[in-house]
């Protein structure tokens, strides 16, 4: 004959952390469950959705940080050109303060963004730093580069040549790295042609 089970006994649950653990998380749930009971949705159901949500939400915010750090390129280039304008030709880099040096004049024409020399490393989205040259084929400064650093970790540049007829050269070019150093001297030292090419048409 069988004998009876032994009644589970439950005395000592108090003193049980897993017990206690289990208890609490059933009734942090059950409160979660009320306070989502007017959206129709059980809080197990809005984990999934918040998982599913975040990583959409980052990859937005990603986006939009790298486009933010494009605009601020394309600004800078329109500033740059109107100082190409005058005198058919890019000033020399220079520094903040020195009369007739792209630095000085971008920063009194776009006080919104801040420019550091082409050795310098863009921080910010609004931190560009510029490097003009010759491009080699106009015995000019014609040759923009600037570098913008986006909140997504990427640093953008942007290439423009102001001298017509450069194949592969002339007009505008972006290209953009993942890690390493953001600068225009760094921007300058990426692939121009070729299958290594770096530089894609705007």
């Amino acid at each position: 004959m069988k004998s009876n089970p032994t009644p589970l006994d439950l005395n000592g649950t108090g003193y049980c952390a897993s017990f206690n653990f289990r208890r609490t998380a059933r009734a942090v749930t059950r409160l979660y469950d009320m306070a989502l009971k007017e959206s129709g949705i059980r809080s197990t159901q809005f984990a999934i959705l918040v998982g599913i949500a975040i990583p959409a939400f980052l990859g937005a915010r990603k986006r939009a940080q790298d486009t933010a750090s494009k605009s601020n390129l394309r600004n800078a280039l329109a500033t740059a050109q109107t100082i190409y304008t005058d005198a058919q030709a890019y000033e020399a880099v220079g520094a903040i303060g020195t009369a007739k040096t792209m630095l000085d004049d971008l920063t009194q024409e776009e006080p919104s963004l801040k420019f550091v020399a082409n050795t310098a490393v863009s921080g910010t989205a609004k931190e560009i730093s510029v490097l003009t040259k010759d491009s080699g084929s106009a015995g000019s400064l014609d040759e923009l580069l600037i570098a913008s650093l986006s909140g997504s970790g990427k640093c953008f540049f942007l290439r423009h040549v102001n001298s017509s007829g450069v194949a592969g050269m002339s007009g505008d070019y972006i290209a953009q790295t993942s890690g390493g150093t953001c600068s225009a001297d760094a921007g300058a030292a990426l692939p121009t042609s070729g299958v290594t090419n770096a530089w894609s048409s705007l």
